[in-house]
């Protein structure tokens, strides 16, 4: 079975906690129970010191002209760092070092873990406080797309 970290990168501020609320709601799953899930605020290049795992899953808030609750997957390697660029300039990110300027420093000096996974949660566009049920339905919709990609990730022979 493989060993699997989750790290779920936010700030205590608004819908930029979105990876810490599915962070949380994931250390409640029992089947989950073995999962290392680490909740970090805008690490910056600490974010390094956490790469520690055969498998690491990065969790965070995105901000894209799209959807409310949209999700982004991506096996993080030079092109796909390069595109998550996009969302960590001042239009975009919801933090000062941008997440992927730390991948890309990680990638640099090779320290990013072989199989590493970027899941990004759009909240840009939210829906207006009175629908309230719909954010909640989007949060589950994410926690339950992470559990299963968690589950299969498990099983998953890697080379």
């Amino acid at each position: 079975m493989n060993k699997i970290q989750v790290l779920a990168i936010g700030s205590p501020f608004g819908l930029d906690r979105s990876a810490w609320i599915t962070a949380n709601a994931l250390r409640y799953n029992a089947c989950l129970k073995d999962i290392e899930i680490v909740i970090l605020d805008r690490p910056g290049v600490n974010l390094l010191d956490y790469f520690n795992q055969k498998i690491t899953l990065i969790m965070d808030a995105v901000m894209m002209n799209d959807e409310f609750g949209k999700i982004i997957e991506y096996k993080l390697n030079q092109q796909t760092i390069k595109f998550l660029q996009h969302f960590q300039t001042p239009k975009y990110s919801t933090h000062a070092m941008g997440l992927a300027y730390s991948l890309e420093l990680a990638l640099a000096l090779d320290q990013l873990p072989k199989h590493c996974y970027f899941f990004g949660f759009n909240i840009n566009n939210p829906p207006r406080s009175k629908d309230q049920p719909i954010i909640l339905n989007k949060f589950r919709a994410f926690r339950k797309y992470l559990q299963q990609t968690i589950i299969d990730f498990r099983c998953k022979r890697f080379v």
